[in-house]
C-alpha cells in the first residue's frame, strides 16, 4: 500500500507493483501525453530568438525542452511496461 514519504517534496513509498500499475496509461492518456509532447516539440522548434534578449529565447526552450523530456520519460516506462507484459504473455503461450 502506498504510503507517504518524508522528503522535502510530497512522495510515497510505492511497492513493485504499484509502480508497475502507475506507469501505464490507459489508451487515452497515453494519446493525451504524445500530444502534449508533440505540443511542446512543436513550439520549440518555432521558437524565435529575439537578438535584444536572447534570455527569453533560452529560458523558455530549457522549460520546453524539460517538458518534451518528462513526456518521453513517462512514455518510455510505459512502452518498457507494455513489452515486459507482452513478453511474459508469449512466454506463457
Amino acid at each position: 500500500m502506498a504510503t507517504p514519504k518524508l522528503t522535502r517534496f510530497f512522495a510515497w513509498e510505492l511497492s513493485t507493483q504499484e509502480e508497475k500499475d502507475g506507469s501505464i496509461f490507459t489508451d487515452l492518456q497515453f494519446k493525451r501525453l504524445q500530444n502534449l509532447q508533440c505540443e511542446a516539440a512543436e513550439e520549440m522548434l518555432n521558437l524565435e530568438l529575439d537578438l535584444k534578449d536572447p534570455g527569453v529565447f533560452a529560458t523558455r526552450h530549457a522549460f520546453l525542452s524539460g517538458k518534451v523530456q518528462f513526456a518521453q520519460q513517462l512514455i518510455d516506462s510505459h512502452m518498457d511496461l507494455i513489452i515486459q507484459i507482452n513478453t511474459s504473455l508469449s512466454e506463457k503461450e
